[in-house]
């Protein structure tokens, strides 16, 4: 007798074809519009501390009087638009920096399915490697050129070779990471040397200076960032070889 469930009409089931995994183009929309509101937020912030410098130097050069009073007032509203440019530019990255571990976490995902085999980044990484003092400085971003490399390589039926680890990796995600992530850590020592319990014309000075161009370099490695994740999320929709930046 023929075994269990099969008879008259009966197939086996096929598999169908392989769909090629990609990464949610609304997510990365918003990744996007996160980043150039971050980078926007950052580009005023850098106006407002140049602007916290201006000030500073006419209260230091109209002390007393009328004069005097009306530039210490002009000092302090300066000083506070500077701030608040700030505090709004780190709720807007803060905000782009959740959706972008979202993001890594699904492009692992996706290219995981596209190169099933070994990897030197597990998943785990898109989101631990931030966390780790000094190395966090660079794992990071290896684990995005490992999934970049992935992404735009070449596909067959929607999976990639080996030779994806010959691939290159985009100029704009280095001007991204490398605009970024020491942009960061300059601004905090501007940051800390303008929030000193005493400081003097001089440190305050100092210090607007270096959260001024430090905040101008995040702005660029931002609106790099943007243009790079909207390549690559395209990326991940194309499955014919080619230059995926253009």
């Amino acid at each position: 007798p023929p075994p269990p469930g099969w008879g008259p009409g009966w197939a086996p089931p096929q598999a169908g074809p392989f769909r090629t995994p990609t990464v949610s183009t609304t997510l990365g929309a918003w990744l996007q519009a996160l980043m150039w509101t971050s980078s926007a937020l950052a580009l005023l912030s850098t106006f407002g501390a140049f602007g916290a410098i201006n000030a500073l130097g006419d209260l230091e050069e109209r002390r007393i009087g009328w004069d005097g009073r009306s530039t210490y007032d002009d000092w302090i509203i300066a000083r506070d638009a500077a701030g608040a440019f700030v505090g709004l530019f780190w709720l807007a990255w803060i905000a782009g920096f959740v959706v972008l571990l979202v993001w890594l976490h699904k492009a692992h995902t996706a290219t995981q399915q596209m190169w099933p085999g070994k990897r030197k980044w597990g998943s785990g990484w898109t989101v631990g490697g931030w966390f780790i003092p000094l190395a966090n400085m660079v794992i990071p971003k290896l684990v995005i050129n490992e999934i970049e490399r992935i992404a735009t390589a070449p596909r067959v039926g929607g999976r990639v070779d080996e030779g994806w680890r010959r691939c290159g990796t985009s100029a704009l995600g280095w001007v991204w990471w490398l605009a970024l992530t020491p942009g960061i850590f300059v601004w905090q020592i501007g940051a800390t040397i303008t929030d000193a319990p005493e400081t003097t014309p001089s440190d305050l000075r100092i210090g607007y200076w270096v959260q001024g161009l430090a905040l101008l370099a995040i702005a660029i490695g931002l609106a790099a960032g943007a243009v790079f994740f909207r390549r690559l999320t395209r990326r991940f929709r194309m499955d014919t070889p080619g230059n995926p930046w253009t």
